[in-house]
């Protein structure tokens, strides 16, 4: 865990890593790599927020617009 004991780059953006070779490598690989566990993967109750109950709504709006089937 050395590794992880130092300041990291990470992309603002994108969240990779920059690690020792100066390259952008994703978290998870680099998390796999230095510290050899895996991570899983879930969502926070700010990232549901933020992300997953938009695109949730505007799913229901364009479903409520279509019209339904013809001839039922």
């Amino acid at each position: 865990m050395r590794a992880l004991e130092g300041l990291l780059s990470i992309c603002a953006y994108c969240k990779k890593i920059r690690d020792q070779d100066r390259q952008w490598v994703p978290i998870e690989e680099y998390r796999e790599h230095v510290a050899r566990t895996p991570l899983s993967r879930g969502i926070c109750p700010d990232g549901y927020e933020a992300e997953v109950r938009p695109d949730l709504e505007r799913l229901k709006r364009a479903a409520r617009s279509r019209p339904g089937p013809a001839g039922g």
